[in-house]
């Protein structure tokens, strides 16, 4: 199952989640605004944007751009 950290009123992160349904590929979102352990991974990883992909394996991928080109 994929990972996809994301935020509202972010057109990068629906166009991510829409493209992993259309694809039938099942991902768990997680919200970053509120969420203090989310945001500490994306800090500790010096993540500084969203919508940030991992793989079935935990390995990144990184945003919208980089999932098209695997998916």
């Amino acid at each position: 199952m994929y990972k996809i950290y994301t935020k509202d009123n972010c057109g990068y992160c629906t166009l991510a989640k829409h493209h992993l349904k259309e694809n039938n590929i099942d991902f768990e979102e997680i919200e970053v605004e509120g969420n203090a352990q989310a945001i500490a991974h994306l800090r500790l990883n010096n993540l500084r944007t969203v919508p940030q992909i991992y793989d079935h394996d935990g390995k990144h991928i990184g945003g919208y751009t980089e999932l098209r080109k695997i998916t």
